[in-house]
């Protein structure tokens, strides 16, 4: 029998914005997606058990496809999911 998963809450970007003439990036935006989550959750980094990430076409667009590492410019503590051995 599988663990109970629980979603509790998160947060969306305004897609209509333009990054680049704010003078941000994929960076920018990924931060901002993650720690709009984690504010609207109340949950700390260091509370993170597992972390996705979901991509659709930013090879195209920015040229980068690996995402996920990104989530280290959020918070420092979330370094640990990417050396995670389950």
């Amino acid at each position: 029998m599988t663990a109970p998963v629980y979603i509790l809450g998160g947060y969306q970007s305004d897609f209509a914005r333009n990054w680049q003439k704010e003078g941000g990036d994929i960076v920018s935006a990924m931060c901002e997606a993650a720690a709009g989550a984690l504010s609207e959750t109340g949950v700390e980094p260091r509370e993170v058990q597992v972390a996705h990430v979901g991509n659709f076409a930013s090879e195209l667009y920015c040229h980068q496809g690996q995402l996920g590492a990104f989530l280290l410019e959020v918070d420092p503590a979330l370094s640990r999911l990417l050396a995670d051995d389950g």
